[in-house]
């Protein structure tokens, strides 16, 4: 069951109410900022996320996670019905749905973890998980190159991507990582290694994107509604996060709310 008619989509709102709001963090103009150590609501995650091996599959009980009630009964979805939101910089928010992630780990010469790693199990054939990293301390005033060796969306092995943290990376600063050509997600991760041995440590974080929500005027609210997001299905137990870009070195006094509804 889904909602398919004009007629079920009204009968599903207004559906439950998902307030946030999110204290201003440090971030770099022109990049993506992790929110999920801000202070606000939801309540902050943990930058480390506890696990360099199996890595973990974080829900919406997970701390950092919009908190929200799965549909009752077989084959009814959720989906992202509306979202407003007003932040204090210019720039760009992103939802999220944090389907796994590891870390933090720690770019030495050579390989990494040659554990693999769980495999995602929301959406898990990997179609438009991306991965990216997600710098949990601080790195040194020394680049690395990270390359992951990871299963596409067709299942297959032995694939791929690279990603170069810069030197000094500050803490929150998230990477996307260039997947192998013709890949359009990441099922599960097999293999890290990097080029060099900054200090500071960062996670990896596969993420499948839920909504876009363009912030163009400082302290004056913006959003979409369902016809503009086009109801994108927010996955049963979805850890759902939020990042920033900006075109400031701050993410800005974020709020808002967001509109989940199920048919």
């Amino acid at each position: 069951m889904s909602i398919t008619t004009m007629s079920a989509l009204v009968a599903a709102f207004p559906g439950q109410y998902l307030p946030f709001t999110k204290a201003a963090i440090t971030g770099v103009a022109g990049a993506f900022t992790s929110l999920w150590t801000a202070a606000g609501q939801p309540g902050a995650g943990v930058a480390s996320v506890g696990n360099t091996t199996t890595g973990l599959i974080p829900t919406a009980a997970t701390a950092g996670s919009f908190t929200f009630t799965n549909p009752a009964g077989g084959g009814v979805l959720s989906y992202l019905g509306r979202i407003r939101a007003a932040s204090s910089s210019v720039g760009t928010l992103l939802l999220a749905d944090r389907v796994w992630h590891g870390g933090a780990y720690t770019s030495v010469n050579g390989s990494i973890s040659a554990t693999t790693t769980t495999a995602v199990d929301r959406d898990s054939t990997g179609v438009a998980v991306e991965l990216w990293a997600e710098i949990a301390t601080a790195l040194s005033a020394v680049a690395t190159t990270i390359t992951v060796t990871y299963v596409n969306q067709a299942g297959t092995g032995s694939r791929t991507a690279t990603v170069t943290l810069p030197a000094s990376a500050i803490a929150a600063r998230m990477f996307p990582f260039a997947l192998q050509a013709g890949d359009t997600g990441v099922r599960q991760i097999t293999a890290i290694s990097g080029s060099a041995a900054p200090t500071g440590t960062f996670n990896l974080v596969m993420l499948r994107r839920v909504a876009d929500v363009p912030l163009a005027v400082a302290g004056v609210s913006g959003g979409a509604d369902f016809a503009a997001l086009g109801m994108p299905q927010i996955f049963d137990n979805a850890c759902v996060f939020m990042l920033m870009n900006t075109n400031s070195t701050s993410t800005g006094t974020l709020s808002g709310s967001a509109a989940l509804v199920q048919g």
